[in-house]
């Protein structure tokens, strides 16, 4: 079964668990008042495609929060499900 496929039905409640997980984090280290936010990054897809699409076994998820003062922090996840 295509990574896709099996991803589908996942992806608008992990990326609501994975963003709140983040922003907890982030929180924790530097304080909410530092932290730059936006909604739009919760979404799991979207964005440039950098995984070659014939790769039906990973799943890559982007997320970016900046932090006044540190500039923006891309975090990376690549999950293997094959």
């Amino acid at each position: 079964m295509p990574t896709q496929a099996i991803a589908d039905p996942y992806i608008a409640i992990a990326g609501e668990y994975l963003d709140a997980a983040i922003r907890d984090w982030f929180c924790s280290q530097v304080g909410e008042d530092r932290l730059f936010y936006n909604k739009e990054f919760s979404i799991l897809v979207g964005g440039p495609k950098w995984v070659s699409a014939d790769d039906t076994e990973t799943v890559c998820i982007r997320k970016y929060l900046g932090v006044k003062g540190g500039g923006t922090l891309p975090f990376c996840c690549i999950c293997r499900v094959g």
